[in-house]
Parts: structure tokens; C-alpha cells; sequence
């Protein structure tokens, strides 16, 4: 009965979203970002641009500096909320299309096992948002050279692997929306949900509780603030990585006995 392959169930994953205009579009997004914030660094290095561009003379305060440092720290802080919203969406639409599409009853009809099916489309949609926030990376550095902002390349290559960490704790912890695509069956639901949990985080973090929230910890992790109510020590990590195994471990169990809940 089990005659699929593992490498199969990943195979038809990525053959699913190949050619869909949900990834052009979401590539679209995370280039464009990048590209704001360094249009608005540029005002901030010219200020007799930024003095007659209205609102962006005020946007160009986000940045504590005009070189490297700065444009980094702004693209954490962005990056983290773009992350987040990416991230959730394409896991969202991952596991949520097979009901929205009315694809689930054959998908469950496979002579092979539910975790293979579960743990290909977490496979495709962690590689999927990786593959989004590093483009994101690069359109920094390109910009970064177009701009000639200084620094040394130490610097840029500690802040590209601090975003490339927050990337990956980013990515990852959306799991637990696979949870609600599957059993909410549709897409809505786990989307509200990570809006929801950005919403939670900003204010969790304001008062200085987020080290202790799953889905702010990998913004906080990249950045290592050294104040008590922003550094994650031990226990984060554990609530972080207990968050991820609960999501995982759910949704493969939830697909186990998928088919009497309708």
C-alpha cells in the first residue's frame, strides 16, 4: 500500500506550486520592501531630496544611521513583519489550498503514509519562504553596493547571518498555522492568525514579555538586545522549540485521522 515515495510526495509539492502566480507575487513583495527601505535611506543621505518629498522626510528617521549598520537594523525590523505575514501566508496556502480546491478527499486517498504527505508540504513551504526572505538578502546587498554605504565587511556579514538566523526561526515557527489550515479547511483562518500573533507580538514586546512569544523570539534572537525584558535566554528557547514540535507534531497527527473530521 505505502508504494509512494518520500522524494515523490515532495516532488508533487513543488509541482504544485511551480507555476502558480501566488509565487511570482509574493516574490514581488518581498523585493519590493527591500527596495522602499533603500529609497528611503537614499532621501536620508541626500536631505535636500528628503526635505521636498514630504512623508518620506519623516520615514527616514527609522534608520539610526545612513550606512550599513542602519539599512541593516531598518531590514531586521522589517524583515521580521514581512517574514512573519510571507511565511504565514505560504504555509497557510499550502495546507489550506486542498480543501479550498476540493483536492483533500484524493490527497488522503493516497496509497502512502500521512506524514509523508505532512512533512513534504512543510518541506516545500520552510524552502519556499527561505527562498522569498533570501531574496530579500540580496536585493540588501545589490542595494547596499548601488548605494556605496560603508562599512566593514565584517559588519555586513555578522548582520547578513543575523538575518539569515531570523529567517529560519521565522520560517519555522509558523508551523503551528498548519494546524488551523487543516482543521478550520481553508486558508482564512491561519492567516488571521498570524496577523493576529503579529498584532500580540508588537504589544507583548512593548511590555517587555517577548522574549517569552514564540513568534517574536526569532526577531529578538537576530537583534541579541542585551536589556532583560529583550534578551532570550533558556526559556525562550524552550518555548520556541516546543512551539515548533507542538505545530509539526499536531498537524501530522490531525492528518492521521483527517478523514472523521469530514
Amino acid at each position: 500500500m505505502n508504494n509512494i515515495r518520500w522524494s515523490d510526495a515532495i516532488a508533487a509539492e513543488w509541482m504544485k506550486l511551480k507555476h502558480l502566480h501566488a509565487v511570482t507575487w509574493s516574490a514581488t513583495l518581498f523585493v519590493f520592501m527591500p527596495l522602499m527601505l533603500a529609497f528611503m535611506l537614499y532621501l536620508g543621505k541626500t536631505p535636500e531630496m528628503a526635505t521636498s518629498s514630504g512623508m518620506f522626510s519623516m520615514k527616514t528617521g527609522m534608520f539610526v544611521d545612513y550606512e550599513w549598520n542602519g539599512f541593516f537594523m531598518a531590514v531586521l525590523q522589517a524583515g521580521a513583519g514581512l517574514g512573519m505575514v510571507g511565511s504565514g501566508f505560504v504555509i497557510s496556502f499550502v495546507f489550506g489550498r486542498e480543501y479550498s480546491e476540493n483536492t483533500m478527499k484524493d490527497l488522503l486517498a493516497l496509497p502512502t503514509q500521512r506524514w509523508k504527505i505532512v512533512s513534504a508540504k512543510f518541506i516545500i513551504s520552510f524552502m519556499w519562504s527561505l527562498l522569498l526572505l533570501m531574496v530579500m538578502l540580496l536585493v540588501v546587498l545589490v542595494s547596499g553596493w548601488i548605494l556605496d554605504l560603508q562599512a566593514e565587511d565584517q559588519l555586513v556579514w555578522d548582520m547578513s547571518m543575523k538575518f539569515m538566523l531570523m529567517s529560519l526561526m521565522t520560517v519555522m515557527i509558523t508551523a503551528p498555522f498548519a494546524i488551523l489550515a487543516s482543521v478550520f479547511k481553508g486558508i482564512m483562518a491561519p492567516l488571521a492568525a498570524c496577523i493576529i500573533a503579529l498584532i500580540v507580538g508588537n504589544l507583548v514586546t512593548t511590555i517587555g514579555m517577548g522574549p517569552f512569544f514564540p513568534w517574536t523570539i526569532p526577531a529578538l534572537s537576530a537583534l541579541a538586545f542585551e536589556d532583560p525584558g529583550m534578551n532570550v535566554g533558556i526559556i525562550g528557547n524552550v518555548i520556541y522549540i516546543c512551539t515548533l514540535v507542538a505545530g509539526i507534531w499536531g498537524t501530522i497527527k490531525y492528518w492521521q485521522v483527517a478523514d472523521h473530521h469530514g
